[in-house]
């Protein structure tokens, strides 16, 4: 909230104002509950300007000492000072109420209120005066960038992305071909492997049975010839006697 606070434009903040120092107050008692207490810390106060989002180092000095926050100046540190977070157990632990009362997060800050110097540092920041800020010289101007339509992209770029497609296409119908390719050359093979176990098969076929179909036909051949043979003189004497 506070680097919100602190980078926001001038009637935003304004806006956020209100609970700018509890902010500050729950950031604080965070900070001091959570360094080492046995052995104490310090923090430069420009560090702690900064985290709390103050725009003077008056302002934050006076919010440090309400709240029983001891400063030790020191003209070399960032800020002019730094800020002493006590050791456990020494009187200025003791002292300071966000340590040594109860561990539960404020809910109310009771720091004076006034002009905030965030907010100063912001209207001096602005050139304007509070005539120019009422007829909306200060408001906000949020500029929303247009996604680029079909129509906008450049030509190179699309013209990259129709070969890229054709490419991709060509390799397809590439891979398809050798495929089908592949296939006819398995289904000839195929092919003459059958041919050939056929031609075999007949051809074993073909030599048993010609044997076999001689004999039976010579067989067939003689009865033939016996049959039809002419008749022997006896039994040609023998049938012209009896008609006699």
């Amino acid at each position: 909230f506070l680097r919100l606070y602190r980078q926001a434009d001038f009637l935003t903040a304004v806006a956020m104002s209100g609970v700018a120092d509890l902010a500050r107050l729950r950031a604080l008692y965070l900070l001091l509950r959570t360094y080492p207490q046995p052995i104490g810390d310090k923090v430069s106060l420009g560090r702690i300007k900064e985290f709390l989002s103050f725009g003077s180092d008056a302002h934050v000095r006076a919010f440090l000492a309400h709240h029983k926050v001891r400063v030790q100046d020191d003209p070399a540190a960032h800020g002019g000072g730094f800020v002493v977070l006590p050791k456990k157990g020494t009187p200025e632990a003791s002292e300071c109420t966000l340590l040594s009362g109860p561990a539960k997060m404020p809910e109310k800050c009771d720091f004076p209120q006034g002009p905030d110097s965030m907010l100063v540092a912001k209207f001096e920041a602005l050139g304007l005066n509070r005539l120019d800020i009422v007829f909306g010289a200060a408001d906000p101007v949020v500029v929303v960038e247009e996604a680029p339509t079909a129509m906008e992209v450049e030509p190179g770029a699309e013209a990259a992305d129709t070969d890229e497609a054709t490419m991709e296409s060509d390799a397809a119908g590439d891979a398809a071909a050798a495929a089908a390719a592949e296939g006819q050359a398995q289904v000839a093979a195929s092919s003459e492997s059958a041919v050939e176990a056929t031609t075999a098969s007949a051809d074993k076929s073909s030599g048993g049975g010609d044997g076999g179909v001689g004999d039976s036909g010579g067989d067939g051949i003689a009865a033939a010839t016996d049959a039809s043979a002419p008749p022997s003189d006896v039994a040609t004497e023998a049938a012209t006697g009896d008609a006699a």
